[in-house]
């Protein structure tokens, strides 16, 4: 008969009380909102990613619907971060307006916010919004996304002016 000695535990160590950096990783998911009737009265956002790190998303499907008469989503997506890379995503809103000639169901697929901001190569229903902030000094990179509504993509009020203290 053989015997091993007892394993040794890992001391416990301390943690260590400093924040933590920020950084966050939304990649490969799937992220469907679609509340019960009534419930999605005028949204103002599906989904916020926000912090004061860096945040990237990447790759991900978002699929918005919501019940008839149900009001408005204003952003599907907003991302905010010190720097934002938000790439090769798919928005899928509510298309159309409430009525002929009222405004659109959903008015931005996506807004990003960012002192150094990366978007471009997604895809989406509505508007996609990128901002720099400060705006005016270039760190921002929006290429090659594809918007299947075009129509009254303007600038919204920017949320800029929120991180900025304008």
């Amino acid at each position: 008969m053989s015997t091993f000695p007892p394993t040794a535990l890992p001391r416990p160590t301390l943690p260590e009380w400093t924040l933590h950096d920020g950084r966050v990783l939304f990649t490969g998911n799937q992220v469907r909102f679609s509340p019960v009737a009534r419930a999605g009265l005028d949204v103002f956002s599906a989904t916020r990613i926000l912090s004061y790190g860096d945040v990237a998303v990447l790759d991900n499907q978002f699929f918005t619907r919501l019940a008839p008469d149900d009001g408005l989503l204003l952003h599907d997506t907003v991302v905010a971060g010190w720097s934002t890379r938000v790439s090769l995503n798919r928005w899928e809103d509510p298309p159309g307006r409430t009525s002929r000639s009222g405004p659109h169901i959903t008015t931005v697929s996506a807004t990003t916010v960012g002192f150094m901001n990366f978007t471009s190569l997604n895809q989406a229903t509505r508007c996609i919004h990128a901002h720099p902030v400060p705006e005016n000094l270039g760190g921002l990179i929006s290429v090659d996304n594809q918007i299947f509504d075009i129509e009254e993509c303007t600038a919204m009020p920017p949320l800029t002016e929120l991180f900025s203290g304008s």
